[in-house]
Protein backbone atom coordinates (compact mmCIF):
# COMPACT_ATOMS: atom_id res chain seq x y z
CA UNK A 1 0.00 0.00 0.00
CA UNK A 2 1.52 3.41 -1.12
CA UNK A 3 1.38 5.52 2.49
CA UNK A 4 3.79 8.75 0.62
CA UNK A 5 5.78 9.67 -2.31
CA UNK A 6 8.83 7.30 -0.92
CA UNK A 7 6.37 5.01 1.41
CA UNK A 8 4.47 2.31 1.42
CA UNK A 9 3.48 0.47 3.87
CA UNK A 10 2.57 -3.17 4.26
CA UNK A 11 1.67 -5.96 7.30
CA UNK A 12 4.98 -6.80 9.09
CA UNK A 13 4.21 -10.51 8.92
CA UNK A 14 4.99 -10.10 4.93
CA UNK A 15 8.25 -8.32 5.39
CA UNK A 16 10.20 -11.49 7.10
CA UNK A 17 12.77 -9.72 9.57
CA UNK A 18 15.75 -11.51 8.17
CA UNK A 19 14.80 -9.88 4.87
CA UNK A 20 17.13 -6.95 3.10
CA UNK A 21 15.59 -4.34 1.81
CA UNK A 22 17.85 -4.82 -1.41
CA UNK A 23 15.55 -8.26 -2.07
CA UNK A 24 12.13 -6.29 -2.10
CA UNK A 25 10.92 -3.37 -4.62
CA UNK A 26 8.00 -0.79 -4.21
CA UNK A 27 5.35 -0.68 -7.38
CA UNK A 28 3.85 2.44 -7.83
CA UNK A 29 0.96 2.78 -10.34
CA UNK A 30 0.54 -0.78 -11.71
CA UNK A 31 -3.39 -2.51 -11.11
CA UNK A 32 -1.91 -5.06 -13.19
CA UNK A 33 1.29 -6.90 -11.74
CA UNK A 34 1.71 -8.66 -15.03
CA UNK A 35 1.77 -5.88 -17.05
CA UNK A 36 3.97 -3.03 -15.42
CA UNK A 37 4.28 -0.57 -18.81
CA UNK A 38 3.84 2.63 -17.22
CA UNK A 39 4.35 1.93 -13.27
CA UNK A 40 7.38 3.01 -11.40
CA UNK A 41 9.22 -0.15 -9.65
CA UNK A 42 11.76 1.86 -7.22
CA UNK A 43 14.46 0.51 -4.59
CA UNK A 44 13.58 -0.27 -0.66
CA UNK A 45 15.80 2.31 0.98
CA UNK A 46 15.12 1.71 4.82
CA UNK A 47 12.53 -0.57 6.71
CA UNK A 48 10.52 0.40 10.10
CA UNK A 49 9.08 -2.38 11.24
CA UNK A 50 6.78 -1.17 14.35
CA UNK A 51 8.54 -2.34 17.54
CA UNK A 52 5.48 -3.76 19.08
CA UNK A 53 4.92 -6.00 16.03
CA UNK A 54 4.40 -9.79 17.75
CA UNK A 55 3.56 -12.87 15.58
CA UNK A 56 2.07 -14.56 18.79
CA UNK A 57 -0.85 -15.37 18.20
CA UNK A 58 -3.87 -15.31 17.49
CA UNK A 59 -3.65 -12.38 15.89
CA UNK A 60 -1.09 -10.15 15.07
CA UNK A 61 -0.14 -6.77 17.24
CA UNK A 62 0.89 -3.85 15.29
CA UNK A 63 1.14 -5.63 12.31
CA UNK A 64 2.58 -3.30 9.92
CA UNK A 65 6.02 -2.23 8.56
CA UNK A 66 7.04 1.32 6.87
CA UNK A 67 9.16 0.81 3.52
CA UNK A 68 10.72 3.47 1.97
CA UNK A 69 12.44 4.91 -0.95
CA UNK A 70 15.55 7.12 -1.16
CA UNK A 71 13.49 9.29 -3.44
CA UNK A 72 9.97 10.75 -3.89
CA UNK A 73 7.92 9.22 -6.57
CA UNK A 74 5.64 10.68 -8.52
CA UNK A 75 2.33 8.78 -7.36
CA UNK A 76 -1.45 9.04 -9.04
CA UNK A 77 -4.52 10.00 -6.72
CA UNK A 78 -2.18 9.66 -3.22
CA UNK A 79 -4.89 8.36 -0.59
CA UNK A 80 -4.59 9.79 2.63
CA UNK A 81 -3.58 7.52 5.88
CA UNK A 82 -6.30 8.06 8.89
CA UNK A 83 -6.94 6.24 12.02
CA UNK A 84 -8.84 3.20 12.68
CA UNK A 85 -12.29 3.09 12.45
CA UNK A 86 -14.88 2.02 15.18
CA UNK A 87 -17.85 2.51 13.11
CA UNK A 88 -20.51 -0.18 12.88
CA UNK A 89 -22.50 -0.42 9.65
CA UNK A 90 -19.70 1.84 7.76
CA UNK A 91 -19.34 0.58 4.11
CA UNK A 92 -15.74 0.55 3.03
CA UNK A 93 -13.64 -1.05 0.27
CA UNK A 94 -10.90 -3.86 0.84
CA UNK A 95 -7.93 -3.75 -2.01
CA UNK A 96 -5.84 -6.44 -3.33
CA UNK A 97 -4.35 -9.20 -5.69
CA UNK A 98 -5.90 -12.43 -5.14
CA UNK A 99 -4.90 -16.32 -4.92
CA UNK A 100 -7.58 -18.74 -5.53
CA UNK A 101 -7.56 -21.54 -3.23
CA UNK A 102 -6.24 -23.63 -6.29
CA UNK A 103 -2.98 -21.46 -5.86
CA UNK A 104 -3.74 -19.67 -9.12
CA UNK A 105 -2.74 -15.98 -8.49
CA UNK A 106 -4.95 -13.39 -9.87
CA UNK A 107 -2.84 -10.11 -11.14
CA UNK A 108 -5.48 -7.46 -11.19
CA UNK A 109 -6.05 -5.44 -8.51
CA UNK A 110 -9.18 -6.31 -6.95
CA UNK A 111 -12.26 -4.40 -5.38
CA UNK A 112 -14.69 -5.52 -2.64
CA UNK A 113 -16.99 -3.83 -0.62
CA UNK A 114 -17.52 -4.56 3.39
CA UNK A 115 -19.42 -3.42 6.57
CA UNK A 116 -17.42 -2.99 9.29
CA UNK A 117 -18.43 -4.25 13.05
CA UNK A 118 -17.82 -2.18 16.19
CA UNK A 119 -14.73 -3.20 18.18
CA UNK A 120 -17.18 -4.29 21.04
CA UNK A 121 -18.37 -6.77 18.84
CA UNK A 122 -14.99 -8.04 17.68
CA UNK A 123 -13.92 -8.82 20.48
CA UNK A 124 -16.82 -11.00 21.55
CA UNK A 125 -16.38 -12.79 18.66
CA UNK A 126 -12.03 -13.61 19.24
CA UNK A 127 -12.32 -13.65 22.85
CA UNK A 128 -12.87 -17.18 23.32
CA UNK A 129 -9.79 -17.64 20.88
CA UNK A 130 -7.44 -15.64 23.22
CA UNK A 131 -6.93 -12.57 21.13
CA UNK A 132 -7.26 -8.77 22.07
CA UNK A 133 -8.58 -6.40 19.82
CA UNK A 134 -7.07 -2.70 20.26
CA UNK A 135 -7.90 0.69 19.23
CA UNK A 136 -5.46 0.30 16.41
CA UNK A 137 -7.50 -2.34 14.68
CA UNK A 138 -10.54 -1.98 12.20
CA UNK A 139 -12.55 -4.50 12.10
CA UNK A 140 -14.83 -6.06 9.24
CA UNK A 141 -17.88 -8.34 8.94
CA UNK A 142 -16.88 -12.13 7.40
CA UNK A 143 -14.20 -13.70 6.37
CA UNK A 144 -13.06 -11.42 3.56
CA UNK A 145 -9.08 -11.94 3.46
CA UNK A 146 -7.97 -14.81 1.47
CA UNK A 147 -4.60 -15.78 0.52
CA UNK A 148 -3.08 -12.94 -0.63
CA UNK A 149 -4.24 -10.32 1.13
CA UNK A 150 -2.34 -9.68 3.98
CA UNK A 151 -0.96 -6.24 4.14
CA UNK A 152 -3.77 -4.81 1.50
CA UNK A 153 -5.29 -1.35 2.20
CA UNK A 154 -8.57 -1.14 3.65
CA UNK A 155 -10.39 2.63 2.60
CA UNK A 156 -13.16 3.92 4.33
CA UNK A 157 -14.40 7.42 3.47
CA UNK A 158 -11.16 7.41 1.14
CA UNK A 159 -8.80 7.30 3.20
CA UNK A 160 -7.13 4.24 4.07
CA UNK A 161 -7.09 3.09 8.15
CA UNK A 162 -5.12 0.23 7.84
CA UNK A 163 -3.49 -2.67 6.30
CA UNK A 164 -5.14 -6.68 5.77
CA UNK A 165 -3.47 -8.66 9.47
CA UNK A 166 -5.59 -11.53 9.64
CA UNK A 167 -8.94 -13.51 10.29
CA UNK A 168 -11.09 -15.57 12.12
CA UNK A 169 -11.52 -17.89 8.87
CA UNK A 170 -14.83 -19.97 8.45
CA UNK A 171 -16.34 -20.81 11.66
CA UNK A 172 -13.47 -21.42 13.38
CA UNK A 173 -14.24 -23.00 16.50
CA UNK A 174 -17.92 -21.31 17.01
CA UNK A 175 -16.52 -17.95 16.28
CA UNK A 176 -18.65 -15.96 13.85
CA UNK A 177 -16.19 -15.22 10.84
CA UNK A 178 -14.08 -11.49 11.06
CA UNK A 179 -11.40 -9.82 9.15
CA UNK A 180 -9.31 -7.36 11.08
CA UNK A 181 -7.17 -4.99 9.50
CA UNK A 182 -4.22 -2.68 11.27
CA UNK A 183 -3.68 1.29 11.68
CA UNK A 184 -0.46 2.26 10.25
CA UNK A 185 -1.16 5.90 11.21
CA UNK A 186 1.64 5.43 13.94
CA UNK A 187 3.99 6.07 11.47
CA UNK A 188 2.37 9.16 10.23
CA UNK A 189 1.81 11.51 13.58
Amino acid sequence: MVAGTNVGVTAAQCYPQSAMSSDYRLVFDANDLSVLAGATITAISSVLRDAGFSANGPGFRNDNVELRTDHPVSVNGLPFIGLAVDHAGLQCDIFGWETLENGTFIPILQQRNVTLISRADCQARVSSLGANITATDTCVEGDVISEGDIGNPIRCNGDIVGVASWTTGGNCQGVSPVSIFTASINFFT
